[in-house]
């Protein structure tokens, strides 16, 4: 069966008011990510099921106290999973850990030619962050791509 490669470019506001010019790429076989220069790319896993974490320059995080950052988990699904059926799944579970949660958005959208859907919700953690969590999910193969960016 031939890989797809799968690309992920995200033009967040976060990262347009950096205004970059230079981007770096970084690859694997079944996925691509471009990200602005002074971003760091950090590969590793602080849970077994991130791929990589990028982080915004320290600079970026001066008047906050929280690191803006972006990762990329792989699900390995044990079942053909409608991409529908696994959002309301993912949304469920994010309610039941934090019921204070707000969903913001739960659209479709295309990455590549592939259907996937965008997620944003906030919530006010217990240590006093108010995050905002923006997840791009799509199913190729058997497996759930998840990218997840984090913003006070």
């Amino acid at each position: 069966m031939k890989k797809t490669k799968l690309i992920f470019l995200f033009l967040l506001v976060s990262l347009l008011t950096f205004a970059q010019d230079n981007w770096k790429e970084f690859k694997k076989s079944n996925y691509s990510i471009k990200y602005p220069e002074d971003w760091n790319y950090c590969d590793q896993k602080p849970q077994p099921k991130i791929e990589f974490i990028l982080k915004a320059n320290s600079k970026s995080n001066k008047n906050d106290r929280f690191h803006e950052n972006i990762n990329l988990n792989l699900k390995t699904l044990t079942k053909e999973t409608n991409l529908n059926d696994h959002i309301e799944s993912k949304i469920d579970q994010i309610s039941f850990q934090i019921p204070n949660v707000k969903i913001n958005e739960n659209k479709s959208t295309v990455i590549n030619g592939i259907t996937a859907k965008k997620l944003i919700w906030s919530a006010k953690l217990s240590n006093g962050f108010h995050l905002k969590f923006k997840q791009i999910i799509l199913i190729r193969n058997k497996i759930a791509y998840i990218n997840i960016n984090f913003n006070e």
